[in-house]
């Protein structure tokens, strides 16, 4: 679920453009703190009513580029059913089981 912080824009990487080790890789090679990976699909986030919009990050001083990057935009729902929607994606992520490492 996005944090108040994240414009009810949840960040994710898209998998047929990187991999769940690169993506990893990148996030914490970029200095953000990571404890693996998991995934949802795109169909998963639609069938939430949550569409999935490319948005790939150009390199900044101290950052790589990540042309991988979408994000999954939450704004449409109020903050309670954003939880609702989030527990039920989070359920299909861990039923999937870690992607990396």
């Amino acid at each position: 679920m996005p944090t108040s912080k994240d414009d009810n824009k949840l960040s994710v990487d898209r998998s047929s453009l990187t991999t769940a080790k690169q993506s990893y890789e990148l996030f914490t090679g970029n200095g953000f703190a990571s404890k693996a990976v998991y995934g949802v699909t795109v169909g998963e986030f639609r069938e939430q009513a949550i569409p999935c919009i490319g948005d790939p990050l150009d390199a900044v001083e101290g950052q790589e580029a990540n042309p991988a990057h979408a994000f999954a935009d939450f704004k449409e729902h109020t903050l309670s059913r954003q939880r609702t929607k989030a527990k039920r994606l989070k359920q299909k992520a861990l039923a999937r089981g870690r992607l990396y490492p």
